[in-house]
């Protein structure tokens, strides 16, 4: 997650990319730091702020919000849970509405 802007340039578009962005993947993790990288970045609509969904092993569930965005990838921190059934290649959904109540 350190190195953001190197791995920014190896990645391709995600599932839903061009204006849907609801499906993502999980690209790294720093489960000491509860922080995941996602395959999205703000050139798929991604900002600081949104928050979603991990889908982990045995059916358990982990909130995020992402923290940092860069072209076409993101860090996000994990909110709930500790991370235990979180891998590399998860899938993770972005909720597409604002969670601010106004």
């Amino acid at each position: 997650i350190g190195r953001l802007e190197a791995a920014d340039m190896l990645l391709a578009a995600p599932q839903g990319a061009g204006g849907d962005l609801t499906i993502c993947q999980v690209l790294a993790m720093e489960t000491d730091k509860q922080l995941v990288a996602l395959n999205v970045g703000f050139n798929h609509g991604a900002l600081p702020g949104m928050v979603g969904r991990i889908e982990g092993g045995g059916g358990l569930e982990y909130d995020f919000q992402i923290v940092e965005v860069r072209p076409t990838i993101s860090a996000a921190v994990v909110t709930t849970g500790n991370m235990t059934a979180v891998a590399v290649g998860a899938t993770a959904r972005i909720a597409v509405k604002s969670s601010h109540k106004k």
